[in-house]
């Protein structure tokens, strides 16, 4: 797949988040309260991307007991991103979020490959974790400090941290490690895979 193809998916999958929180909101009752919320001031500088790197880290053991920084990068009318924030504060996170008019860019600044895309990126530790991570899996990739990229859930699976449906379902899906050659491997799944025929 050529760049250019690669772009336009990135686009499209920023375009598809947009939709998908919409209509999240909506089914939650939540447009009118976000709509009274302050106004938030949007920023459309390119981060850097020595923030993230290759190599090994120290790694952060899963009992650490201080708040661990991360920034988070989303668009302003994200609700299932900002749902994503509470989930991992929860975790021992301690989040500092920037509102963006230009996601697609971001991605590609911090080296996301655009097929990994969700709808929310974070920094932490010098790794890009994108979309809704769980924030146990997040404290196990931390304390392991794998030599990668960054961790990914691309697109915004059902049942996934932020994304709770009054059902308790939850899609089957999977928490990746990506490198900067776009090379993934599995670190965890989450839900019942589909059974064969269905």
């Amino acid at each position: 797949m050529n760049r250019t193809a690669l772009a336009l998916a990135g686009s499209f999958l920023i375009v598809a988040a947009a939709i998908m929180t919409v209509v999240f909101l909506q089914n939650r009752g939540e447009i009118e309260a976000a709509s009274t919320l302050e106004p938030v001031r949007l920023v459309a500088d390119v981060p850097e991307v020595d923030e993230v790197h290759e190599g090994a880290r120290a790694a952060i053991p899963i009992d650490h007991s201080e708040p661990i920084p991360i920034k988070v990068y989303q668009l302003a009318t994200c609700g299932c991103c900002g749902l994503w924030v509470d989930h991992i504060e929860e975790h021992g996170f301690e989040a500092e979020v920037e509102y963006r008019t230009d996601m697609a860019e971001v991605k590609r600044a911090l080296g996301l490959p655009p097929e990994l895309a969700s709808c929310h990126t974070g920094v932490v530790n010098g790794y890009v974790v994108e979309g809704h991570v769980p924030g146990e899996d997040l404290r196990r990739f931390l304390a392991e400090a794998p030599e990668a990229r960054g961790l990914t859930v691309p697109g915004m699976p059902l049942g996934s941290p932020g994304m709770e449906v009054e059902t308790g379902h939850v899609d089957h899906y999977q928490v990746l490690t990506f490198r900067a050659d776009g090379l993934t491997s599995v670190f965890a799944e989450h839900g019942a895979p589909t059974p064969a025929g269905m």
